[in-house]
């Protein structure tokens, strides 16, 4: 891409924001990956293990084929990154953390560069900073950032390649590309809309003009070519864009077919059945959840009903002037069509694929909404004034809801529960894994400040017996390649000096033997699962109780109590 440092000038202010975007993040360089993240933390260790341990290339291309994989999905890109990392210094939570900050810096880069294009005019340049800024601080964006997962480096590495296939830069799109296609299968998906949004124009300009296309090629071929691709380039040159083009799906069709067409390597076939598991289908809550997520999800609901709104206003006026089906740059249009292809196949495949519905499925509606937006406040509303009002209130709003859940048609639509002091969300149901419905805010990290601040009330050590509510796969994504510190007592992703949790489930306190002292630890957040006081008459049928300690962060809150087994249950 065409380097954004040429003038710092004009630019100022976007450094401004991604240097304040930077040091905002770093407040969480400390967090502990848990419930998914825990579980792709333990993947990344054994792709790291496993690599130090290869000792020619069989042993290197049998771990790559087996364990940068996380779990059957195509992330050996994404993970190939983290893996550099770790090989540094492993175990190193910091340089894990640090390179999801820099791929999430990378993103809004990407994503400021993309509205310049379509944005070059020095009047929009404060539009196109709010927007900037709502993206940056979009919450689910900023959420996913912190949580390491597999859909997060989709959303970065799609923005990278379409901000590298409009100003021409298509080795950085091809490379781009194949990150985004090698972080998850959704990437696939993306590259796939991006190339319909190369191809369509493509197909209508050969149509239109067989000889012209062979000999010239319309500027609007390759969004960002201003030059034609044949005729004054050289052919190899033009044959090396291609090439940029199409490697990234000749090696995801190669990898298809050593997988024997599995796209997800974890199942072995995809087919339509509403009732089956990680199939397509049509099934109503999912695609209320997805919907919802989508479009009303931290204040999303605002974009979407002003999308709704502005889109008729804005046609409607073309139609009164009669330039409805006009378009004053047949590049723009064009540019635009892979972006709306990749919303349409977003949407579409997140309300049929059948599996969870978490929150960081649908990272990227925040980059269609805003990018979409701004489309439409510039044909719909003349007054810059009024655009860049409409745009700071979704910054604001968007910028509290990412470290406090204040969102009212959020609260309604999916529920929340009191923790403490503060209001969380509940996206949890049927077709939810426990905890990581959290994962829609940074909200969730008060829980490991929590986590840090009772094991040094309790000095916490290995012979340690936590009873806790436990449901489904809780302690395995809580705890899974997470210690804790035998000096600083706090969680760590570091085993050298640290000891593993032992969890007990409230519901086995009945078990024997039973330790002579434990601790029953309740969680607010977890209010509408767990029931203290219920859980609290079971412990004393087999412990005394002890006083109830509270230990709080930020009026987040977590209770403690001390158990000393009773002389009878011997």
């Amino acid at each position: 891409m065409t380097s954004l440092f040429t003038s710092l000038r004009p630019h100022i202010l976007f450094i401004g924001l991604l240097v304040f975007y930077f040091i905002i993040r770093c407040f969480y360089l400390d967090a502990v990956p848990r419930w998914d993240a825990a579980s792709y933390w333990d993947a990344l260790k054994v792709a790291t293990e496993s690599t130090k341990a290869a000792q020619n290339w069989d042993d290197f291309y049998l771990t790559l084929k087996r364990d940068y994989n996380a779990f059957g999905h195509t992330s050996m890109g994404y993970y190939g990154i983290l893996v550099l990392g770790q090989l540094i210094d492993f175990p190193n939570l910091f340089i894990l953390n640090i390179t999801n900050i820099l791929l999430a810096c990378l993103s809004i880069y990407c994503f400021y560069k993309i509205l310049l294009w379509f944005f070059p005019d020095n009047r929009n340049r404060t539009e196109v900073l709010l927007a900037t800024a709502a993206y940056a601080f979009n919450p689910l964006f900023f959420g996913c950032s912190i949580f390491l997962n597999t859909d997060f480096p989709v959303q970065v590495f799609f923005t990278a390649a379409f901000a590298s296939l409009l100003y021409g830069r298509y080795l950085l799109f091809g490379i781009a590309s194949f990150f985004m296609i090698f972080s998850k299968e959704t990437g696939a998906l993306f590259y796939g809309a991006l190339g319909l949004g190369i191809g369509i124009p493509a197909l209508f300009s050969f149509l239109r003009n067989p000889k012209h296309f062979f000999t010239i090629g319309p500027n609007y071929l390759f969004p960002g070519t201003h030059t034609p691709i044949i005729g004054d380039y050289k052919y190899w040159r033009a044959l090396g864009r291609v090439l940029c083009l199409i490697t990234p799906g000749i090696i995801l069709i190669a990898y298809m077919m050593i997988r024997k067409g599995e796209v997800w390597a974890a199942e072995s076939s995809l087919g339509w059945n509403s009732e089956g598991w990680n199939t397509f289908g049509f099934r109503g809550e999912i695609v209320l959840a997805r919907l919802s997520q989508t479009f009303i999800l931290n204040f999303h609901w605002i974009c979407s009903l002003l999308l709704i709104v502005l889109f008729f206003i804005g046609i409607g006026r073309k139609i009164e002037a009669g330039t409805l089906f006009k378009s004053s740059s047949n590049r723009k249009l064009w540019a635009k069509l892979g972006l709306y292809i990749a919303f349409f196949l977003f949407v579409a495949f997140n309300v049929t694929y059948m599996t969870f519905i978490l929150p960081r499925y649908v990272v990227a509606a925040g980059f269609f909404l805003i990018f979409c937006l701004l489309i439409v406040l510039n044909y719909s509303i003349n007054s810059t004034r009024k655009r860049q009002a409409i745009l700071a209130t979704i910054l604001v709003l968007f910028g509290i809801q990412t470290f406090k859940t204040v969102d009212p048609v959020s609260k309604l639509v999916f529920g929340s529960a009191p923790f403490s002091d503060n209001t969380i969300l509940q996206i949890d149901g049927q077709y939810q894994a426990v905890g990581n419905g959290f994962v829609y805010n940074s909200e969730y990290t008060a829980v490991d400040k929590l986590f840090n601040i009772m094991q040094k009330t309790i000095k916490m050590n290995d012979n340690t017996v936590l009873y806790m509510w436990h449901r489904d796969w809780w302690f395995p994504w809580l705890r899974n390649g997470v210690y804790v510190d035998r000096k600083s007592f706090e969680r760590t992703i570091d085993w050298r000096d640290g000891f593993s949790y032992n969890f007990v489930n409230i519901d086995d306190i009945s078990a024997n033997p039973k330790p002579q002292t434990a601790y029953y630890i309740y969680m607010p957040w977890l209010s509408k699962m767990s029931n203290e006081q219920e859980e609290l008459a079971l412990v004393r049928q087999h412990y005394s109780v002890g006083p109830l300690q509270v230990v709080g962060y930020m009026g987040y809150k977590i209770h403690i109590y001390q158990l000393t087994l009773l002389p009878q249950v011997h």
